[in-house]
């Protein structure tokens, strides 16, 4: 006796021509990056600029592609020489690996402070029995903040063990971006973007080559908690086509000229 699913695998929707499209864009993608690095290294400016803007053109199309035919898109394919080098190069500069951590050290209750992070907020409080570890993320630029929303209780920004684990399980596939430029998005966004929907909110914006990042953030205001600190609710690759909706629902408070 069989048992369909069970006994037989049950047949999956399967397109060779579809991944080898896929595949052909991304090797698109891989040679305008090729044109634009060498159009860098020699100081052209002008092509520099236009192949950068034809990578994004590249970028949406595959993206498209890929969410019409519910295909995953595989970055590294479009990976040139000069990002694998900078990849091997981080892995194997021990020390500068030593600072990131040390940068990024966790901060425990037997060295600084307890955390918790609140039930409605996402936001966590020192001193609580309810603790879970959290990271040091830098500072963040107040002045458009505080220009929408008044005076914040600190510029310092964090994350939680817990929103990492929220991270890893709701966009595995991002979770490798947080850590390469989750820092750098927080410290200095191209875009910060707020929330109209949640009240001291904001979308804090990095523009890369190929996609766009998204960290969202909530603030503490000085009229809130003095225990709670600006804490980051989650991250994940955000199309253009989709952060021009948020731009135009939503209210601009910083762009980076």
């Amino acid at each position: 006796m069989t048992v369909p699913g069970i006994s037989t695998p049950n047949p999956i929707g399967f397109s060779e021509e579809e991944n080898r499209k896929a595949y052909e864009l991304s090797q698109q993608q891989r040679k305008l990056k090729k044109k634009k690095a060498a159009a860098k290294a020699s100081g052209d400016k002008e092509t520099e600029k236009k192949l950068r803007e034809k990578i994004k053109l590249k970028s949406d199309e595959i993206d498209k592609f890929c969410e019409d035919n519910k295909l995953k898109r595989y970055y590294n394919r479009e990976l040139v020489t000069e990002q694998i080098t900078k990849k091997v190069a981080k892995a194997e500069d021990s020390v500068e690996t030593q600072k990131f951590k040390k940068a990024n050290k966790t901060v425990t209750s037997q060295e600084t402070q307890k955390v918790e992070k609140s039930e409605n907020s996402d936001i966590i409080e020192s001193g609580s029995d309810d603790v879970s570890e959290f990271k040091m993320l830098g500072k963040i630029e107040t002045q458009p903040l505080e220009e929408e929303f008044g005076k914040l209780m600190t510029d310092e920004i964090i994350v939680t063990n817990e929103r990492i684990d929220h991270i890893k399980e709701r966009h595995p596939e991002d979770y490798e971006l947080f850590e390469l430029h989750g820092r750098d998005t927080v410290n200095n966004p191209d875009i910060i973007i707020k929330d109209s929907k949640n009240s001291e909110t904001v979308f804090m914006i990095k523009q890369l080559e190929d996609t766009n990042l998204n960290v969202v953030a909530k603030l503490i205001l000085e009229t809130g908690n003095p225990n709670h600190k600006n804490s980051v609710m989650t991250f994940y690759r955000i199309r253009n086509r989709n952060l021009k909706k948020l731009l135009d629902k939503n209210k601009t408070l910083y762009k980076k000229e």
